[in-house]
């Protein structure tokens, strides 16, 4: 059974964040919404949120 994903809002945790896969241009968005930098490959986003 698929778990189905929450909205980032909801999340609590980077944990929980974690848990979940994301696509870079909701990584994107995930960080301008937080004012972070916004740009970059995923795996760089990822570290900006965590």
């Amino acid at each position: 059974m698929i778990e189905s994903r929450p909205e980032f809002d909801k999340i609590t945790s980077f944990d929980e964040f974690s848990k979940y896969y994301w696509y870079r241009e909701e990584l994107s968005q995930i960080c301008k919404s937080l004012g972070l930098e916004y740009r970059g490959i995923k795996q760089e986003l990822n570290y900006i949120i965590e």
